[in-house]
């Protein structure tokens, strides 16, 4: 709105006008996300390389897609992460990249940006320690993949044993390297073979199926003990594609 003003003068008139309305502005002040109470909830189960899932606790959130940026630091490194967080109601998930150890792994959560772009910098509850304590192992017995759980290597002399719970069907399988030396390599086993380096074996509610030929290569010794097979039971059971992890022993 303007106001004109005149002054006189003898001759001489002077007009000027004085502009007393302001310009509206269309520019909105950025709104962060709200991280009140947030917190890392838990990490469900994984297995060795694998992502982990990450669950959050987020109750000011709208429901929606968010980019959340973290660190992955301890027996997995990788900092500078980001991945796609889905918030559905007061919590939300998303997922690492796969973690390739089982020794712990700590997560820090550090921003949350909305899809306008406006973050907001996470300071507190926003760390978390986790690990995958019960090793991989699958492995297709007469061409049918199974997983099994629990796996743990022990070592005895330069007896390497590494053993597993299958699921479904019920069952216990075991691989031995009887002249493990720490070393990256594969053993090829047989009955006719006098030295006896190793053998793979499975148990289950019908009772053991006896070792007689196979392979096992180990990939990795330390910190993480990893490693295929391949063997035949004495009854003609084929145990192929086996792939395994766990913590060294």
């Amino acid at each position: 709105m303007k106001k004109i003003f005149w002054i006189g003068i003898p001759g001489l008139m002077i007009v000027f006008s004085l502009n007393t309305g302001c310009k509206k502005s269309n520019h909105t002040p950025e709104k962060q996300p709200s991280v009140r109470d947030f917190a890392i909830q838990s990490v469900l189960p994984f297995t060795y390389n694998t992502p982990a899932t990450i669950v959050i606790l987020a109750p000011h959130l709208a429901k929606g897609k968010y980019t959340v940026r973290f660190d992955l630091v301890g027996g997995y490194t990788w900092a500078n992460n980001t991945a796609t967080l889905i918030m559905n109601g007061p919590t939300g998930t998303f997922q690492t990249p796969a973690i390739n150890t089982n020794e712990n792994v700590a997560i820090i959560i550090n921003s949350i940006t909305d899809t306008a772009g406006d973050s907001a910098i996470i300071t507190n509850n926003n760390v978390k320690n986790f690990n995958d304590s019960t090793g991989l192992m699958t492995c297709k017995i007469n061409g049918v993949t199974y997983h099994a759980t629990n796996v743990l290597a022990t070592l005895t002399g330069t007896t390497l044993v590494v053993a597993a719970a299958v699921t479904e069907p019920a069952g216990f399988l075991q691989i031995a390297n009887y002249n493990y030396s720490n070393n990256i390599g594969t053993i090829v086993f047989s009955p006719d073979d006098p030295n006896f380096i190793g053998a793979g074996s499975y148990f289950d509610l019908n009772g053991s199926k006896d070792p007689h030929d196979g392979t096992i290569t180990i990939t990795s010794t330390s910190p993480i003990l990893a490693g295929t097979f391949s063997f035949n039971t004495a009854d003609g059971t084929h145990f192929t594609s086996g792939i395994f992890s766990c913590s060294a022993p």
